[in-house]
């Protein structure tokens, strides 16, 4: 992707959104294959398919001015470590992340983050890969379309900050998917659903309302002080009385 966009010598820098995983193994269809004879490697798929996303990157057209504003946030949340695979990792040293013990339990420290660029681009920081309903909503937060058939404890992001909003995923730590808490499942039972990627590489079933209730919190606390001069942000941000921004 980036080679594609620098190649017309325009910068480029990527930032993982709320898509969870790309799996570049999307069988052997032949639309986007030079021969269709020709299975491709994983890896040649993710050729394709970056440079594919930096062709629709440089075809977008027009400009929005916004005012000359940036005002970001950020909060400590600490995580339990609940997947006894990742919990045996980091326990062992393989991975970065420090661990806290909080009686029989261990955590770890993270951040999450709050950015308003102008009055018209909001994003959310998440330290891992989101999955897209944490952001917009429905999706597994919705008790018929979740593991334990219950719903998400939280609403969606788009509904705390009344509007759109962009994610801006492996922002400054690595903690896996992120995931609604109602729609976790243990490894032992993996095998009775499809597309359970997330759960072998996420830190437990807390990690969603966990992250989730520390923005809620950091857009709550930190409205931010432009907001008293110049009122609403976009449609529907609320015009609350301001306080400073971290």
């Amino acid at each position: 992707m980036a080679e594609t966009i620098e190649a017309v010598r325009a910068n480029c820098i990527f930032i993982n959104g709320a898509i969870a995983g790309v799996d570049a193994n999307r069988g052997p269809t032949a639309a986007h294959r030079p021969d269709p004879e020709i299975t491709r490697h994983r890896y040649e798929e993710s050729i394709g398919y970056g440079r594919h996303l930096g062709s629709l990157v440089l075809n977008m057209a027009g400009e929005t001015q916004v005012k000359p504003i940036l005002n970001i946030a950020h909060a400590r949340a600490e995580c339990l470590v609940e997947h006894p695979l990742i919990l045996g990792l980091a326990r062992s040293g393989l991975m970065p992340h420090t661990l806290l013990r909080d009686g029989r339990l261990f955590k770890t420290v993270t951040e999450v983050g709050y950015l308003e660029l102008g009055d018209r681009f909001r994003a959310a920081i998440f330290p891992g890969e989101v999955l897209p309903e944490l952001v917009l909503g429905g999706g597994a937060m919705t008790a018929a379309l979740s593991w334990d058939g219950t719903d998400f404890v939280y609403p969606s992001m788009r509904e705390m900050v009344g509007g759109d909003l962009t994610m801006f995923g492996l922002c400054n730590d690595m903690l896996g998917y992120i995931l609604p808490d109602n729609d976790y499942a243990m490894v032992f039972v993996l095998k009775e659903r499809q597309n359970s990627n997330q759960e072998l590489i996420t830190f437990g079933r807390s990690i969603g309302s966990t992250l989730m209730g520390t923005f809620e919190s950091l857009v709550e606390k930190r409205i931010l002080r432009y907001t008293a001069h110049f009122g609403r942000m976009g449609d529907g941000h609320a015009n609350k009385k301001s306080c400073n921004g971290v």
